[in-house]
């Protein structure tokens, strides 16, 4: 989990690409291999998506602003879950 994303591929859609300049750095670009990962969990973009990248979902799961909610498809700003419930042992 990270506030921005460690690779740079889901910044190619911004509109402002400076908006992207803490995103996917070359340090961080191998960490979703490097170490053991079921999915790499990021903001910052508020651009709510999935994606994959080695085989490793990449989900952005900002909320953003206001004005954004409708357009994202969540009118209310409601909160999603993220990985499915698990049972515990």
């Amino acid at each position: 989990m990270n506030h921005y994303p460690t690779v740079r591929e889901p910044t190619r859609i911004l509109r402002y690409p400076e908006f992207a300049q803490w995103c996917g750095t070359d340090l961080t670009a191998d960490w979703h291999t490097r170490f053991p990962t079921a999915a790499m969990i990021y903001g910052h973009l508020h651009v709510p998506r999935v994606t994959h990248h080695d085989g490793v979902r990449f989900q952005e799961v900002s909320l953003g602003y206001p004005r954004e909610w409708k357009r994202h498809g969540n009118p209310h700003g409601i909160l999603r879950k993220v990985f499915p419930q698990t049972a515990r042992v």
